[in-house]
């Protein structure tokens, strides 16, 4: 499991980066980027935990 670009601290910060922008599109009607870039950042974090299997049941890309 050895690749340059990945850590597990980069997939806590992407979660919580989607975790952060969920909250203003969905609870403050806030949102600061786009449904594209939203679904992008979703498509990263769900390829990243696929392919290093470290989805959880609580993963914000379920």
């Amino acid at each position: 499991m050895q690749n340059s670009d990945f850590s597990i601290e980069n997939v806590i910060e992407l979660q919580k980066l989607i975790k952060y922008h969920s909250d203003l599109y969905y609870n403050k009607e806030n949102p600061i980027i786009s449904d594209v870039e939203y679904d992008e950042l979703l498509d990263k974090l769900s390829i990243l935990e696929n392919k290093y299997d470290i989805k959880n049941k609580q993963s914000v890309s379920i």
